[in-house]
């Protein structure tokens, strides 16, 4: 059996060979390397956002 696992190659899981907890690791790793990318992407929106809201609220005062 094989899955893709975000942030990481095929995981090749064979139930008789493999731990059950490598797959649950792979798939951990994958969920967390693929949220912390998320994460910076939303930080990075939110800091063009700010910067954005703060330009319009400088003109709008100016």
């Amino acid at each position: 059996m094989k899955f893709i696992v975000p942030g990481r190659a095929l995981v090749d899981y064979e139930p008789k060979a493999a731990k059950d907890s490598d797959l649950v690791e792979a798939l951990l790793d994958g969920i967390i390397t693929s949220t912390q990318e998320t994460v910076a992407e939303v930080r990075k929106l939110n800091q063009k956002l700010d910067k954005s809201a703060k330009e319009r609220s400088r003109e709008h005062n100016g």
